[in-house]
């Protein structure tokens, strides 16, 4: 029951604190106004307008989210609206003050949790070779097998080697870095295959996060945590179907769509 009351209460105080700054917006709102119907100055009119639109744009979307937290519903926003809404016509106009209702109108986003990872790694366990057993392909991925990803360990992260077999027969090989970025569980990574010179650029660092090892450090499953990635790795070039299913049922669970989970084939490459 004390559980219950703390939490009405903390519901309580936070629309309280959304109906105090209805009012205050209120009020700046409609001294914005009046000082725009007693200015003269073309500039000071532009400058009071697009002042106005971008304070309550804020507000409403920050509105939004706090009623999302609460869960009061829609009739917090609803008056929300209604108060400031009409008091943005005279200074911004009917036309954009509609545009703002139906952009705040919109559905918030509501991002997914990011998956979990190892708890802890010890890089040095995790240097070697990996033979790649599985992974989530893109459309732009050119399937390939006999990947596999070799890593030593160094002081800032990992050197990185992958190497591939294309379907013409060829062995591509790429060279790259990962660093740490998780000091504490070490078990994320931004990891690039950019020439050096290219490497300050943050657009050239994919995430590279290890989701779960095996205590002896002979299974891996590595992903992003946009979910749009995902590889199974193992010191053989093949595992027991049973820790392949139970792999991607633990990739499931944090809500990769193993669906498309494609398993890489091993031949010849030495």
């Amino acid at each position: 029951m004390s559980t219950r009351r703390a939490l009405s209460a903390a519901i309580a105080a936070q629309e309280q604190a959304v109906e105090d700054a209805d009012k205050r917006l209120a009020e700046r709102l409609a001294a914005a106004a009046s000082r725009m119907r007693g200015s003269r100055s073309p500039l000071r009119s532009v400058g009071l307008s697009l002042t106005s639109l971008a304070a309550a744009w804020v507000f409403l979307r920050a509105g939004r989210s706090l009623v999302a937290r609460v869960g009061t519903g829609a009739n917090r926003l609803s008056l929300l609206l209604n108060a400031t809404l009409p008091l943005l016509v005279p200074v911004i106009g009917a036309r954009a003050a509609a545009l703002l209702a139906a952009l705040a109108a919109a559905p918030a986003k509501i991002s997914a949790p990011q998956p979990a990872v190892a708890r802890l790694i010890d890089l040095t366990c995790y240097a070697g070779t990996w033979y790649e057993i599985g992974r989530i392909a893109s459309r732009n991925d050119q399937l390939s097998d006999d990947v596999t990803a070799t890593y030593v360990a160094e002081r800032a992260g990992l050197r990185v080697i992958d190497r591939r077999r294309r379907a013409d027969g060829r062995v591509d090989v790429a060279q790259g870095r990962a660093r740490v970025i998780d000091p504490v569980s070490q078990a994320k990574l931004k990891i690039t295959f950019a020439p050096a010179l290219l490497r300050w650029l943050p657009i050239f660092w994919t995430d590279y996060w290890i989701l779960d090892v095996t205590p002896d450090y002979g299974r891996a499953l590595v992903g992003t945590p946009d979910r749009r990635s995902l590889r199974i790795l193992a010191r053989e070039a093949s595992i027991p179907a049973s820790d392949y299913h139970s792999m991607l049922l633990h990739a499931a669970a944090q809500g990769y769509d193993t669906v498309h989970m494609r398993m890489t084939a091993h031949h010849c490459l030495a």
